[in-house]
């Protein structure tokens, strides 16, 4: 009777593992040096959108309030400006209703729509003027006066009976490192100690006997990642999701121009970036392709347009690699 010796099943057995073992480490070290690679993208990314958002609200500011160095070595690891990009004006008045994130402003605000969009509103009891709170304003509709906020004021229930101040004059915005090296971004105002409703110039000389106080609108983490998907863009421009997808399988360049144009129709969707690798006669063909939206819903339907269009071109898609966990 013919079969295998026990030694032959064993040698069998040490020559699969081992070279299952080889495999196993050249793409697990293949991806890692991806992933590496990958990261070290996002971080110079990110670096970059930073730079901007930075370097766009200096241009538009209306003075630099950091003295700043010439000497490398002698850097600043802060730089505080006052803000430009929004348009000057003082306006209050009373708050006629409003909850969550919106409030109604009398008949003494602004007609003229956008007009405090990106300002910050203080709404506080008439009797108590130092115990307001803060809100950042999204949108303003001038015909009814409402106000949208970004999100509702911490610590009112409603708006009613309150009254309300929006003053753009002296906003200050100041980017920073924290003790763990992430930049920071704080929006603040000054004010004498007498009256902490009515801001003044960082280099305001206070009344005797008061004192200049500092107070913050707002503060930030400039992190571009977020769970699940990364901000492009910040400032002025929207922010996006974005999804890496892989495709493979016999890949010609008109179906690849196709395949973007198709999903550039789709509302609130981009194809951002497209990487191919052409394979030889025993490998086929792969792209990498990066898809942003404007919201994770537009992206979704992307990713379902690329899948559908991946079926009817014979390739195999790699369900998106990053995005839309």
């Amino acid at each position: 009777m013919k079969g295998f010796t026990l030694i032959e099943i064993v040698m069998t057995l040490f020559l699969f593992t081992m070279v299952a073992t080889i495999v196993f480490t050249v793409v697990t070290l293949a991806n890692s040096i991806y992933l590496q690679k990958t990261q070290s993208m996002e971080v110079l990314q990110n670096g970059r959108v930073v730079l901007d958002s930075v370097s766009r609200e200096i241009r538009q500011s209306r003075g630099i309030v950091t003295n700043l160095s010439e000497s490398i070595s002698q850097g600043k690891s802060e730089i505080v400006f006052q803000d430009g990009h929004i348009p000057l004006f003082d306006s209050r008045g009373s708050v006629q209703a409003g909850a969550d994130y919106e409030v109604f402003l009398d008949e003494g605000a602004s007609d003229t729509d956008e007009v405090y969009e990106g300002a910050f509103i203080k709404l506080y009891n008439p009797t108590s003027p130092s115990s307001g709170k803060v809100g950042k304003i999204a949108e303003y509709d001038g015909g009814s006066r409402m106000v949208l906020l970004e999100k509702p004021i911490e610590g009112l229930s409603s708006y009613n009976n309150l009254n309300y101040i929006i003053n753009s004059n002296y906003y200050y915005i100041n980017y920073f490192l924290d003790s763990d090296n992430k930049i920071m971004r704080k929006v603040f105002t000054y004010y004498f100690s007498g009256d902490e409703n009515l801001y003044v110039p960082y280099n305001g000389v206070p009344p005797q006997g008061e004192t200049i106080e500092k107070k913050v609108l707002e503060k930030i983490l400039d992190d571009i990642r977020e769970v699940g998907a990364r901000i492009t863009r910040v400032g002025e421009e929207e922010a996006a999701v974005r999804a890496v997808i892989l495709l493979v399988g016999e890949i010609i360049e008109t179906d690849i121009r196709d395949s973007v144009e198709r999903l550039n129709d789709i509302e609130g969707s981009k194809v951002s970036d497209l990487t191919l690798a052409l394979g030889n006669s025993e490998e086929e063909d792969s792209a990498r392709v990066i898809i942003w939206g404007t919201e994770k819903e537009s992206l979704e339907k992307a990713v379902s347009k690329l899948e559908e269009i991946s079926e009817e071109k014979g390739l195999l898609m790699i369900k998106p690699l990053e995005g839309l966990e």
